[in-house]
């Protein structure tokens, strides 16, 4: 027959769950994003949404000339080669090919006369690094996508063949694809971790055992995730566990949605 999760126990574990997720938030709380505000980090792409000034070319040496101030067209693409915590960022320029090019993404005429509205401007040029601070960029705006990964709590699971709620905890790592969308930043992830439940078991006359069996199970799912800033991250998933076909886990394989609390570690 199958087994029963103990309410009791479910419940412990659940909260459990829940103490991680706050433990996890506050971390990311704590750390959050650099000072200037801005979240923007190494390997992310971003478009610029008006004419930015502030780019400064490097010398000889490989350091930024901070006598030079280039400006950036709107459109242009940028993809963030080195990020310090707190201050500045390594960028290139890019002109985009292929089909991003034909449906007219990052389309910007990097000439001088692009920067007339900044008295005695020019312009970078793709291809070459610049520098430029953070809340310089911040002034200005962009948007941006890229890579992203980190920890998440799921406490909660809402099992769809049988329309129940259970308190069976999974802790597990995601990584995904995220698009900066102005104040809140989007992620589609994929996440794989392991969870604890308990079972109680039926023998074979009948009677249910007095006492509960921690189960171990494994748990895989796929979703959305929306941060602010990069100061909490709460998502929505679907997923699947599994204990094993040996263990009478009466979940095995079954599609389950859940919310689940996380931390960015990849921006």
């Amino acid at each position: 027959m199958s087994p029963h999760i103990s309410s009791s126990s479910s419940r412990l574990l659940a909260g459990v769950a829940l103490v991680a997720a706050a433990t996890v938030c506050q971390a990311q709380e704590s750390s959050g994003p650099n000072a200037s505000g801005s979240d923007i980090g190494r390997g992310d792409t971003a478009k610029l949404r008006v004419l930015t000034p502030g780019f400064h070319p490097l010398d000889k040496d490989g350091k930024p000339d901070l006598g030079t101030s280039l400006c950036a067209p709107a459109n242009a693409v940028m993809i963030v080669d080195q990020a310090d915590a707190t201050s500045s960022l390594s960028v290139r320029f890019e002109e985009p090919s292929g089909i991003l090019a034909k449906l007219g993404f990052g389309k910007a005429e990097f000439v001088d006369e692009a920067c007339a509205d900044i008295p005695g401007a020019k312009s970078v040029k793709p291809g070459r690094q610049y520098v430029i601070e953070r809340n310089t960029l911040d002034r200005f705006g962009y948007n941006y996508m890229g890579w992203v990964y980190g920890p998440l709590v799921i406490p909660y699971k809402f099992n769809l063949h049988d329309r129940t709620f259970t308190g069976s905890p999974s802790v597990a790592a995601y990584v995904g694809q995220h698009a900066n969308l102005g104040a809140i930043d989007a992620s589609m992830i994929v996440a794989s971790g392991f969870g604890l439940t308990t079972i109680q078991t039926t023998s074979s006359t009948g009677v249910v055992s007095n006492t509960t069996t921690p189960l171990f199970t494994l748990a895989m799912g796929v979703g959305l995730t929306l941060s602010k800033k990069g100061s909490f991250q709460i998502g929505v998933l679907a997923g699947k566990d599994w204990a094993g076909r040996n263990r009478n886990y009466e979940h095995e394989g079954k599609t389950w949605i859940a919310l689940s609390f996380g931390s960015t570690f990849g921006r």
